[in-house]
């Protein structure tokens, strides 16, 4: 899929067409999985990525990885 993502925005570039990158952070990530245990932790870090992907499908994103 790397690859067809890829040929999206190297399309998309030829084409002048704008596009933004977005990276995310969770700040204190490495003390705050410590503190919740690994189970709450997923659960936290699949909550994020479920928002990211959700603003990502509102306004026709492409997430390249995680």
């Amino acid at each position: 899929m790397h690859d067809l993502n890829w040929w999206l925005m190297a399309l998309a570039f030829a084409l002048g067409l704008v596009a933004t990158l977005l990276f995310t952070d969770l700040t204190g990530s490495t003390l705050l999985a410590a503190e919740l245990g690994d189970a709450a932790w997923r659960t936290t870090l699949a909550e994020h990525h479920e928002d990211v992907r959700r603003d990502l499908t509102r306004y026709r994103g492409i997430e390249v990885d995680t």
